[in-house]
């Protein structure tokens, strides 16, 4: 038995979360009065999870599981009503009258329910209680045969992915097209994501090393650890004599950047340090290459995780998408957001288009946009349909690879306590789309990612059979509990929103 002293203690420490809780409510009135009708109870209890989880609650969390007593361990989506009825078992054990609980907080059921809606209205109805939607990026050949979309369709595709990056408005209009036509002839209601390009930072045009023209296919430049790379602003195609440069798609990078800091190309494949920097030219020493030597060819993303680019979302070439999407698209993804400004802009030039009902995508892909998550989910809360993407090349190239499974947990747990759909994405089933084998490692991730409610799949020569493969497991995995216990230290996120 529990001396009563105990459990007194106990009592007191969840009356101070309520408080907290409830405190921290109350100080975000004036963001809540702008939040859309339909997340007003999502949005308090973001706040609430945000409040409680500022605090270290490791061994109040290991003191009320010996207890039998819930531990908050799996109540991210009712925070509050959860620590009422916490409080309240405690009162009856302490022989303490307890209050009467009748709040209007989301509870258990009604969580679910605000979740489900919100996917729903977003992602599309599920078929099975729990189903996880399949998102896939269509390639170039998908807007000249409506055959390889229905096969989409038929095998598992609820959600169809266009990349504004590539292609241009007459081909994503074909593939819009049979994205329709496939979905009319197998009686699904299949979904249309675009994405906006963003500031992406990627490499310029390389030509191959003179008298080597003919026979480099594409054209690359071989980098080994101990080179040395400069990235220039001015437009060259890869080599200055046998000195090798290359340019990159964005000018802003220049005068932005310091010495010491590093960069990483192709999705952190390839990785290096600045040794000098000015306006015009920035000299990388590699420091992270495989021993037989890294090809590096054009088009190939670049990622600047120590420095600080002021580099706005909301490009030029975005403004000019944004008309197609929202006349053809169901969602657009919001590339390399950072700061509630990125979010705010986006919504009024879809107010401007009248389609302000466009489901938002916030691609987190930096470590200032996990940093401000919590500001960036209420922001995205203003409109009546959004959701999240977990971009985890570009993120994990950011904040490192250590640390991205601690990451994209939090990214979920904020998720679920503001009742938003969560894309799981990038590297789904690679191995298996490219050659048609998935990796052990691979089916481990993809029974963590349909804890998602979308898991988000690359175009490949197999991907029929990466579809099956993931409707094979999400079936399994939907059969059973959702088991998970945390031990809840507090989060950096919470406790950096509540200061």
């Amino acid at each position: 038995m529990y001396h009563q002293k105990k459990i007194i203690d106990l009592l007191q420490k969840i009356e101070m979360l309520e408080k907290l809780a409830i405190k921290t409510e109350l100080d975000n009135k004036a963001l809540l009065k702008q939040i859309y009708p339909d997340h007003a109870d999502s949005a308090r209890n973001l706040l609430h999870y945000l409040a409680i989880r500022s605090q270290d609650m490791s061994t109040l969390q290991k003191d009320l599981s010996e207890m039998a007593i819930s531990s908050n361990s799996h109540s991210e989506s009712y925070t509050l009503d959860s620590l009422e009825k916490i409080r309240y078992l405690l009162s009856v054990l302490a022989g303490i009258k307890p209050k009467y609980i009748d709040n209007e907080y989301p509870n258990c059921k009604t969580s679910v329910a605000l979740l489900k809606h919100n996917a729903t209205a977003l992602l599309g109805a599920a078929s099975f209680e729990g189903q996880t939607k399949v998102m896939v990026t269509l390639p170039t050949e998908a807007g000249a045969d409506y055959g390889m979309v229905l096969a989409l369709a038929r095998t598992g595709m609820h959600i169809a992915r266009i990349n504004t990056a590539h292609d241009d408005p007459g081909v994503w209009k074909n593939m819009i097209d049979h994205v329709k036509k496939a979905g009319h002839s197998t009686g699904k209601k299949l979904k249309v994501y675009m994405d906006l390009e963003g500031p992406k930072i990627r490499t310029g045009k390389i030509a191959a090393p003179n008298g080597q023209k003919d026979k480099i296919k594409p054209p690359y430049i071989l980098l080994y650890k101990g080179s040395t790379l400069t990235l220039t602003k001015a437009t060259i195609e890869g080599y200055d004599g046998e000195h090798p440069i290359i340019s990159l798609t964005s000018t802003e990078v220049f005068g932005c950047v310091k010495c010491n800091e590093r960069v990483w190309f192709d999705d952190g494949k390839l990785g290096g340090v600045i040794i000098s920097a000015d306006n015009k030219n920035i000299v990388v020493e590699i420091t992270m290459a495989p021993e037989e030597g890294f090809k590096l060819k054009a088009e190939k993303g670049v990622n600047f995780p120590d420095s600080n680019l002021d580099i706005p979302a909301f490009t030029k070439e975005d403004l000019e998408h944004l008309p197609f999407i929202a006349q053809h698209a169901d969602m657009v993804g919001y590339s390399f957001i950072q700061r509630p400004d990125d979010i705010i802009i986006l919504q009024e030039h879809l107010k401007h288009l009248k389609r302000e009902d466009l489901g938002i995508i916030l691609k987190i892909e930096t470590h200032l946009a996990f940093e401000n998550l919590p500001v960036l989910l209420l922001t995205a809360m203003r409109s009546q349909h959004c959701g999240i993407m977990i971009a985890r090349g570009d993120l994990a190239v950011a904040i490192g690879y250590l640390r991205m499974a601690e990451v994209q947990e939090e990214i979920l747990w904020l998720a679920e306590a503001a009742h938003l759909p969560v894309i799981w994405a990038t590297q789904v089933l690679e191995t298996q789309i490219k050659n048609g084998i998935a990796t052990r490692a691979e089916i481990s991730d993809v029974v963590k990612s349909v804890r998602a409610e979308c898991v988000m799949l690359n175009k490949g020569a197999h991907i029929l059979e990466a579809i099956k493969t993931v409707k094979d497991i999400d079936k399994r995995m939907a059969a059973h509990e959702d088991k998970k216990r945390k031990i809840l230290r507090s989060l950096h996120v919470a406790k950096a929103f509540l200061e």
